[in-house]
């Protein structure tokens, strides 16, 4: 995932209908509201909520999703999400407030 940020990547809109794969859950964009705030499901329950930075193209932060106690892959909300395509391949790079990349890997499936 940190090879993210030094090959050749280009930012990505999150649409309604994509689904991400962490390794262990599949979430669904199931809506995004006001243009703006990006909200995933898994069919376990699992959530993810996202809100788009303005000005920023395919950048995101992490927010409270409506039902989840805590942020999910041991990030913080507030963070930054980056949706980028490398190489063919769609990914989320959630980073922490320095800049580096989480070791949880979100790849887009098609």
């Amino acid at each position: 995932m940190t090879l993210c940020a030094v090959m050749n990547v280009q930012a990505q809109t999150i649409q309604v209908g994509q689904k991400f794969w962490d390794g262990y859950e599949l979430y669904i964009v199931q809506e995004i509201r006001l243009g703006t705030i990006v909200y995933m499901t898994t069919k376990h329950g699992a959530e993810l909520t996202l809100e788009k930075i303005a000005g920023k193209q395919g950048e995101y932060k992490l927010i409270p999703s409506r039902q989840a106690d805590e942020c999910p892959f041991g990030a913080e909300y507030g963070w930054k999400v980056k949706h980028i395509m490398q190489e063919g391949e769609n990914f989320l790079a959630i980073r922490k407030p320095n800049g580096d990349v989480t070791s949880r890997n979100v790849r887009r499936c098609r």
